[in-house]
């Protein structure tokens, strides 16, 4: 069965920093709001030749940041929830607003996709509201945030947390708001996220095809208009298409990205950018990879049908568990799927 994926970018917003309010409401202690803002446009991207191929000055990814810290990382559906409701009429029929199936983040979408080679134990909830399949992460909760706000006595996911180098190398690639280079003293914090918003549709011609809508933090823009992820890299060539290469295509793909940069970091200095450079995204699968994107796109098709024909009524709800062993679907009780917003539903009709 061959899957087609059509990308279609919808809208942008900016996703503002964290905040925290007292909840008297709820039994949680504290409440996350996040702000969006609909429009906006990514950080313009800093063209400098000099900045490319090898560089004759390494790149410093540890200055600025002795008192980092990251108030936009992390996001559940605060944002886009935010965003929808913003820009759709209050009342609305949810499904018709929504235009999709599911409502998702690219991170679940990357997983399952890239579940027809690689397991990383996960559990995502499927839950059914007003014709809507909404897929959240069991593990994402407020205590990651709560934690990196201060409130030590919640517990929280490593790999969750989010580190300076990435941030920092962004800031090498990208111009301030006054069209020019960041100096690279000046203290690094990020408070602020720019999301492109997608609607993707996987097609097939033996079964209806399927729509995602979702939002993707976009890295920068070009001057001519394309937008770029920007990463870092220590592992050599060979390394990193066994190890990461999949990932990587799968996010850029999903989000109609044309190329990716690579600062590559200097062997025993890992806090250094000794050569940038620039990979287009359609030829990744060509190259020696060990993956066929055709399968990838087919396992994501194949997953969200089966989740789409389990989730038959609303308010029904399942959880996506991928261990070693395969992936395996198990029932779950709405009530613990609480990432939905009240405010959210009630917008709608």
């Amino acid at each position: 069965m061959s899957v087609k994926i059509d990308v279609k970018r919808v809208g942008t917003f900016t996703k503002l920093a964290d905040k925290l309010v007292s909840n008297t409401d709820s039994n949680e202690k504290y409440q996350c709001f996040r702000t969006a803002v609909p429009g906006g446009q990514a950080p313009r991207l800093n063209e400098d030749p000099s900045l490319y191929g090898r560089l004759q000055e390494e790149m410093d990814l540890t200055l600025g940041c002795e008192n980092y810290k990251d108030d936009g990382h992390g996001d559940r559906y605060c944002s886009f929830f935010d965003y929808i409701k913003k820009t759709t009429e209050k009342g609305s029929s949810m499904k018709e607003a929504i235009g999709a199936d599911f409502v998702s983040n690219r991170r679940n979408l990357i997983v399952i996709a890239q579940s027809a080679y690689k397991i990383e134990p996960m559990e995502i909830q499927a839950f059914r509201q007003n014709g809507v399949i909404f897929l959240c992460d069991k593990a994402e909760d407020l205590s990651v945030l709560i934690k990196k706000m201060g409130f030590s006595s919640f517990n929280f996911r490593e790999e969750e947390v989010s580190w300076p180098q990435g941030h920092k190398f962004e800031r090498y690639l990208t111009l301030n708001e006054e069209g020019k280079p960041h100096d690279k003293y000046e203290e690094l914090h990020t408070e602020e996220r720019f999301k492109l918003v997608l609607r993707t549709t996987l097609k097939t011609t033996a079964k209806p095809p399927i729509k995602v809508f979702y939002a993707a933090e976009i890295d920068a823009v070009d001057s001519k208009g394309e937008y770029v992820e920007i990463k870092t890299t220590g592992l050599r060539h060979d390394m990193w298409l066994e190890r990461n290469s999949l990932k990587n295509y799968l996010q850029s793909a999903l989000a109609n990205i044309s190329y990716i940069i690579y600062g590559k970091k200097a062997r025993g200095r890992w806090n250094h950018i000794y050569r940038v450079d620039k990979v287009f995204t359609e030829t990744i699968p060509s190259d020696r990879v060990n993956w066929k994107k055709d399968v990838c796109f087919e396992q994501l098709f194949n997953v969200l049908d089966k989740i789409k024909s389990k989730l038959e009524y609303d308010d029904e709800a399942l959880v996506l568990k991928k261990t070693e062993e395969g992936l395996f679907f198990e029932p779950e009780c709405s009530k613990n799927c609480i990432f939905m917003d009240s405010d959210f539903l009630e917008h709608f009709a």
